[in-house]
């Protein structure tokens, strides 16, 4: 994870972490998938482009995550140029963030800016992706999975980007791929998807795809 930004959980007034604990009750497969993101999330901070971010209103931001069919959006905010808070999520039911969710997120931001500063300044310990992420890695299949996961996230991104530099709809791009653009939409919001559709997607965006065989482990005779 990069160092450029440092994303912490918003903490209340009960010492309650809303989006730590929203990761920490999904399965392990829905878990990697939402490290991943905030992970691109880190690396990248507001240049992390859209529809996988967006601003809101009031200097408030949503990361949109799909988990099984559903959109989950984390809300977050920049700080001091320096930390992302994740205020709080919710699971998506309609096609705008609904204002009480934002109203809550604005609050804690309001909140957080003093409380960060003190805590910047005393040295205190903040609950951060980053240490939250290094317990999780000491579960070998966790890991195994976030670095699948991780990548396909990287090259959904990738994907998405392609299609914008070159200024094609997703309906376009479907239609040179011969797929649905509801099969694009899963592709670029890193739902998984079978190799064949990738290769298509690729292809009409004019990407090449390098395999590079490993090394044979085999002695020669």
């Amino acid at each position: 994870m990069s160092a450029d930004w440092k994303v912490i959980y918003y903490e209340d007034e009960n010492s309650c972490f809303e989006v730590m604990e929203f990761i920490e009750k999904r399965m392990k497969n829905k878990q990697v998938k939402i490290f991943s993101w905030l992970s691109l999330l880190e690396e990248r901070g507001p240049e992390l482009p859209q529809p996988y971010s967006d601003l809101l209103k009031d200097g408030i931001h949503e990361l949109r995550i799909k988990l099984s069919g559903k959109q989950t959006w984390i809300l977050y905010f920049f700080c001091f140029k320096k930390f992302i808070v994740l205020t709080n999520v919710f699971i998506k039911t309609i096609d705008t963030a609904p204002e009480k969710a934002v109203s809550k997120a604005n609050e804690r931001r309001n909140f957080s800016y003093a409380d960060l500063m003190i805590r910047s300044l005393g040295g205190y310990t903040m609950k951060t992706l980053k240490r939250h992420f290094n317990q999780k890695l000491k579960d070998e299949r966790f890991k195994e999975m976030y670095i699948e996961e991780k990548r396909f996230a990287e090259i959904s991104l990738m994907l998405h980007e392609a299609r914008e530099m070159n200024a094609l709809s997703q309906k376009e791009v479907a239609k040179k791929a011969h797929i649905t653009q509801q099969q694009l939409s899963k592709v670029e919001n890193g739902v998984n998807c079978n190799i064949i559709t990738f290769l298509k997607v690729c292809n009409a965006l004019g990407l090449d795809i390098n395999f590079n065989r490993p090394p044979s482990t085999k002695k020669s005779a």
